[in-house]
């Protein structure tokens, strides 16, 4: 036994179909990812685990995927608001 669990539906968020039907995006991978949000691995998966990580892709031998602009959305979607007692 290698230690992995099975994938289950519910690990990630849903993958949404690209609305321009385009198959040209380049996919990032998870150490790409992980650099670019600044986090390790153990963070990612604790998110994951939480159901608050960026979808993902898995590929048949298992690594993640991920779509750029399923990537900056998830960024978009977790900005906070400045509150509006800010000086």
């Amino acid at each position: 036994m290698t230690g992995r669990r099975t994938p289950s539906v519910h690990d990630t968020a849903p993958i949404t179909p690209d609305p321009a039907g385009s198959t040209n995006e380049p996919l990032l991978t998870l150490p790409q990812v992980l650099t670019e949000l600044a986090v390790p691995r153990s963070t990612f998966f604790r998110w994951r685990a939480l159901g608050d990580a960026p979808p993902t892709i898995r590929l048949p031998n298992g690594q993640l995927r991920f779509r750029r602009t399923d990537l900056d959305a998830w960024i978009r979607d977790h900005i906070e608001p400045v509150p509006e007692n800010h000086p």
